[in-house]
């Protein structure tokens, strides 16, 4: 928060300094528009995160929805579901996250889990996964450098986190039967059904 803080009153003072220079502005207005970007990418990420910290009251929620940016009702799910959304989420950090927040759902039976991502987009981790993972999980996969980067998203992927921020989500996916098999008994064991979207 101190180096957020930080960056924020650089920014306005060098403005004074650089009003007559048509370069050093544009470079200036470009760094604002992206720090403005970074900081709603990071709010919209920690409100995700939020229901899954220990003094959250959130439990036994019927469907959570992993997904790239997917309009939930595309699923079906209308009340008591979460939505774990990030542009250009992989299929195996769908399976990450679901392993780090399975205990959100309902531990009576009947809970749905939803995958949604683009087609062929099978394995990778970003800078928007990165909350949901504890240490063991980022040493496992080598995300440590991410994480220390996981609060400038903008500046990680500046095009994602601006569709992140837009918040704008995509109605163009189908439901397909062909489930990964790893989740797929991940979710039986625990007698979650699954099911998976793609576009």
């Amino acid at each position: 928060m101190k180096k957020k803080a930080a960056v924020a009153v650089m920014l306005a003072v060098i403005l004074p300094l650089c009003a007559r220079n048509g370069a050093v502005l544009t470079l200036w207005g470009t760094a604002a528009a992206l720090w403005g970007v970074n900081e709603i990418a990071a709010m919209r990420m920690r409100r995700q995160v939020s229901p899954f910290s220990p003094k959250s009251e959130i439990r036994n929620v019927h469907t959570l929805i992993i997904s790239d940016m997917i309009a939930p009702e595309i699923t079906g799910a209308k009340t008591d579901f979460l939505q774990i959304f990030a542009p250009g989420r992989s299929l195996q950090s769908c399976y990450e996250i679901l392993r780090h927040t399975h205990s959100i759902l309902d531990d009576k039976g009947g809970a749905c889990v939803i995958f949604a991502v683009k087609e062929g987009n099978s394995e990778g981790f970003s800078v928007f996964d990165i909350p949901f993972f504890h240490k063991i999980t980022l040493r496992k996969h080598g995300l440590r450098m991410l994480r220390r980067l996981s609060g400038f998203p903008a500046f990680v992927s500046p095009l994602r986190a601006f569709l992140l921020a837009a918040g704008m989500k995509g109605r163009n996916y189908r439901e397909i039967s062909a489930l990964p098999e790893e989740a797929a008994s991940f979710c039986r064991e625990r007698g979650y059904s699954l099911r998976m979207f793609t576009r």
